[in-house]
């Protein structure tokens, strides 16, 4: 007697005639898919802004950093079509970082949402940035008390002379990365030209820090005075000893190998009994109150009817200790 085949046995075998065959049309399935995709596929570049965030705020990041990185999709057109730079809100993140060093960060990116759905899946899809990591050096953020010099060229009128230069500030707070901050000795003013000068003007003018990581803090801009008179006669003498005034009882300091050069003028009688010993050059430390490393201000006291022209240099650097 022939045994009765159940149902269930039936839609087996059912399955399992021209399973081969089944198998090959379902990869050549995933192939056509696949070509499909791929000959679908575009790349498009995206021009996007970098931005830091979580940086604390005594820190400073003292290195060049890219402003703006280039993240390349490749995708279909349709879906590249949908993007902006915007949807990729890349940024690089200090939050993590809690003391000064150099380091070697990973940006960070957010997939656009055109590209999230199933239905806009695409095997050939990618997202490369360039570049992927940046090294960025975070450094503490200081400030200091840093002298102003004036930056001028040129010559007065023959037969004229600069009998005083003044400023309505002499020292500008400034804010920068610690290794860059410490190493500066003074910030210049703009160029002043004083090419044919033949009075005395009165000049605003600004500030130049020299460094674009170093902040000018309170003030950008100094008021300048020359003073432009005619010149009766001048002498130009020679300085090795500086006199040291207000300088803390607990703190000792040492000016050597200093060579300072003073010209000065007047009328030629003063000039002619005129002697060194009438000109005191002196540093003023009130400013001062602990042990390091200064740049100050030559202070030059001059006989009455004599006037200062030029001194060089006009900061020096000293070092203060501990008694």
């Amino acid at each position: 007697m022939k045994k009765k085949t159940s149902s269930t046995e039936k839609r087996k075998i059912s399955i399992l005639n021209n399973f081969n065959i089944k198998i090959i049309c379902f990869g050549l399935a995933v192939a056509l898919y696949s070509f499909v995709s791929y000959i679908q596929s575009v790349e498009k570049a995206f021009p996007c802004q970098l931005k830091v965030i979580g940086l604390n705020e005594s820190f400073i990041i003292s290195n060049n950093i890219p402003s703006n990185v280039k993240i390349t999709v490749k995708n279909k057109s349709n879906i590249i079509d949908k993007i902006t730079e915007n949807d990729f809100n890349l940024r690089l993140d200090l939050s993590n970082i809690d003391s000064p060093n150099e380091y070697q960060l990973k940006l960070l990116y957010d997939i656009p949402k055109a590209m999230y759905t199933f239905s806009n899946s695409n095997i050939f899809s990618s997202i490369i940035l360039e570049p992927e990591k940046v090294n960025v050096v975070v450094e503490n953020l200081v400030e200091k008390n840093i002298p102003i010099i004036l930056d001028y060229y040129g010559e007065v009128e023959k037969g004229y002379t600069v009998r005083k230069r003044t400023l309505d500030s002499y020292y500008v707070r400034a804010q920068g990365p610690e290794r860059i901050i410490n190493e500066v000795k003074f910030i210049k003013t703009e160029k002043i030209n004083l090419e044919g000068e033949t009075e005395t003007f009165k000049r605003t003018v600004n500030l130049e820090a020299g460094n674009p990581l170093i902040k000018l803090i309170g003030k950008t801009k100094v008021e300048v005075t020359f003073e432009i008179v005619k010149l009766i006669e001048s002498i130009r003498l020679s300085f090795t000893d500086l006199s040291v005034h207000n300088l803390k009882n607990n703190l000792k300091t040492k000016i050597e190998d200093i060579n300072v050069i003073v010209q000065v003028s007047g009328s030629r009688d003063e000039i002619l009994k005129l002697n060194k010993e009438n000109i005191i050059l002196s540093v003023d430390f009130s400013k001062v109150n602990y042990p390091g490393e200064y740049s100050l201000r030559i202070d030059v006291g001059l006989p009455k009817n004599i006037t200062l022209n030029q001194i060089k240099p006009e900061v020096i650097k000293v070092k203060v200790e501990q008694k």
